[in-house]
């Protein structure tokens, strides 16, 4: 009720859409932490309109980004990926590489689940030299260890068990 009050009071036509969107953002983290995927993604649509608005082009594509979120929620392998290609395609096109290269992680897994290895290896190698998301030693940043996982199921395929037990190893001591 509280953002909804917030909405309520918002003065649109005196330009307080940066408050608005702050607003829906703030939302959008609330369902999303109550696993509502089409209550966030409804509400992602109206942050997108004001971000398109106030011509904040990095927030209008993260936005989308994030969305893919909860169409893995809902199980939509399929638009999931749709949609990061969306986000991807926009990063590029502002000119964004390390952005849109960061969002292989998911498009990776699912080219391991469908077996197809030489494109996994291809989008691996692309991501570990270019996200920026690796230190010198070659270890992923805090919060994106799902990576050992990937990588680890991607040894798995191939069949190279000492490489994936030592990703799926990194994996524990993580925690």
């Amino acid at each position: 009720q509280a953002y909804q009050d917030a909405i309520d009071r918002a003065d649109t036509i005196h330009g307080d859409l940066h408050r608005l969107m702050a607003v829906y953002g703030q939302i959008i983290d609330l369902y999303d932490s109550q696993n509502l995927p089409d209550e966030e993604l409804e509400v992602s649509k109206i942050y997108q309109r004001y971000a398109l608005i106030l011509g904040d082009t990095m927030s209008y594509i993260r936005n989308i980004e994030l969305s893919a979120k909860a169409y893995i929620l809902k199980g939509d392998t399929v638009k999931m990926l749709d949609v990061l290609n969306t986000a991807r395609g926009l990063y590029l096109k502002h000119g964004h590489e390390k952005e849109a290269v960061a969002l292989f992680g998911p498009i990776i897994n699912n080219n391991i689940k469908k077996g197809e290895y030489s494109t996994a290896k291809r989008l691996l190698e692309v991501y570990e030299s270019q996200s920026g998301l690796f230190d010198s030693e070659g270890n992923i940043c805090a919060g994106r260890e799902v990576f050992y996982y990937i990588r680890g199921s991607y040894y798995l395929g191939i069949q190279e068990f000492s490489l994936a037990e030592a990703d799926f190893s990194k994996l524990l001591e993580d925690r």
